[in-house]
């Protein structure tokens, strides 16, 4: 699939009415972070001012939790265990139809996040969905979406499908969600035929590998 079929598929996979969802919850979660810090003085310290990633990955988890149970952003979730098989903790991981999306910060928005275990597979899933040449067998999962985020400051937040042979870039990131205005009346310009045939077909392989892996 060429980059233009990975931009329409990342589009159908969360269109731009779940998009414009992001950037109020966001503001939120690091909203509430600023107010806690403020109000706790041993959060202030130096050791506590450098790991602020921390309350701002607990925070927008949240957030995202309770916009998708609301019923506003029509997924489906579940906390996953990174470490396996002897798990070190949980994260977020979000199901649009034919994709998952899990949620990163990073301090650059051209880089992907740093490469632990359960981020490397995720990105090695879009192997087959960028590259053919490197699965015989095709789709082989569901393809990993990262949304990622600033770190200290909220200065950014895109969805990205991470480039598969590299740790470094995107095949297709959107623009800046923080830009997008808050009344959208329409679903955005067309998809070119050629992309929505490709988004079509890939669908297609992955709702049969969902069908034959119970996934």
């Amino acid at each position: 699939m060429d980059i233009a079929g990975t931009k329409a598929f990342l589009v159908d996979q969360v269109p731009l009415k779940d998009q414009v969802l992001l950037p109020p919850v966001f503001r939120s979660a690091y909203a509430a972070v600023r107010d806690i810090v403020k109000e706790i003085p041993f959060l202030r310290v130096p050791s506590a001012t450098f790991n602020r990633g921390r309350l701002i990955t607990w925070a927008v988890d949240h957030a995202v939790e309770n916009l998708i149970r609301s019923g506003r952003w029509n997924v489906d979730y579940r906390w996953a265990s990174f470490g396996r098989p002897n798990p070190t903790g949980k994260y977020l991981e979000i199901f649009p139809p034919q994709s998952r999306i899990i949620i990163s910060q990073v301090a650059n928005p051209r880089c992907q996040p740093r490469d632990v275990k359960f981020r490397e597979n995720a990105r090695l899933f879009n192997g087959p969905l960028l590259f053919p040449e490197m699965e015989e067998d095709g789709v082989t999962g569901r393809p990993a979406i990262l949304l990622f985020h600033g770190h200290q400051e909220l200065g950014f937040i895109h969805l990205g499908i991470p480039n598969a042979k590299s740790r470094y870039g995107y095949i297709s990131r959107t623009g800046n969600l923080l830009d997008l205005p808050q009344d959208v009346t329409h679903p955005g310009p067309p998809v070119e035929d050629t992309s929505f045939k490709d988004t079509i077909t890939l669908k297609e392989q992955i709702a049969k590998w969902l069908r034959d892996h119970g996934g």
